[in-house]
């Protein structure tokens, strides 16, 4: 009798439970068809943010390098959201890298040497805040090395626990993120036609400038990743050799020269 009981408890659990889903299923979809696009857009993207952020922490920071560039050019076509767009990626990030190390009771956070320089910096920066000429921009300008911190801990830690595939994980970002600017950078360039007057060169050309708006940062980025990615092709390239010259390995050899 106890044991029929418990039966028909736990269907009748289970039943509540699929209700229940149907029914926010339903909710959720009528609020969908309600919704703004750009309002609906932005919750899908967030919770895929999220979702992939919780599964692979890296995934994330590629979400966020990708986000950060567009600022400027946000500040042009939605100047309410330009300022927060990439800190809010940024921070969803790193509160789900925290959210999952509790979750899955990572105890342990391994920290690069420089972690300890950099908080030394950090710790000397909030002392001259004590007395500062505008404490609201010393305070944010602090935070922003905060931020530093914290994507060196996150970047530091994954590698350390994924090795070879958080690796590659993390370069991909970083080349997708400059792929992209630079072919937004070539359409500026010599596709489109036409561009900023000040930027014309030879009365055909023009500077690219991808979505920062000016040609000084854009270039900066690109020269930093693509010196990296120069780098990892280099690397690779001395790897392949040494090991014998195997042609099955050439693949790998060509694509990091053709991120290069």
């Amino acid at each position: 009798m106890a044991m029929r009981v418990a039966q028909v408890g736990g269907t009748l659990g289970s039943r509540l439970r699929t209700g229940g889903l149907l029914v926010a299923g339903f909710c959720l979809g009528l609020a969908a068809a309600r919704a703004p696009v750009v309002l609906l857009a932005g919750v899908l993207a967030s919770v895929a943010l999220v979702v992939a952020s919780v599964a692979e922490p890296l995934a994330g920071l590629s979400a966020a390098l990708a986000v950060g560039p567009f600022r400027a050019w946000l500040e042009i076509w939605s100047p309410g959201i330009a300022p927060y767009a990439g800190q809010a990626v940024l921070t969803i990030v790193l509160v789900a890298w925290l959210a999952r190390a509790v979750w899955l009771r990572e105890s342990s956070l391994l920290l690069p040497p420089l972690a300890w320089t950099l908080g030394g910096f950090l710790f000397v920066g909030l002392l001259s805040l004590l007395e500062p000429h505008d404490l609201w921009v010393g305070f944010l300008e602090w935070i922003k090395w905060v931020q530093v911190l914290l994507v060196m801990l996150l970047v530091f830690d994954r590698l350390a626990k994924t090795g070879r595939h958080g690796v590659l994980l993390a370069v991909a970002g970083l080349a997708g993120a400059a792929i992209v600017q630079a072919l937004i950078g070539l359409w500026q360039f010599g596709l489109r036609g036409d561009g900023v007057e000040p930027f014309l060169i030879g009365g055909r050309f023009y500077r690219a400038y991808g979505t920062f708006q000016q040609p000084n940062p854009y270039a900066g980025l690109l020269g930093l990743v693509g010196a990296l990615l120069m780098g990892i092709a280099l690397s690779t390239a001395a790897d392949w050799w040494r090991a014998g010259r195997r042609p099955r390995d050439l693949g790998l050899v060509v694509g990091a020269a053709a991120l290069a």
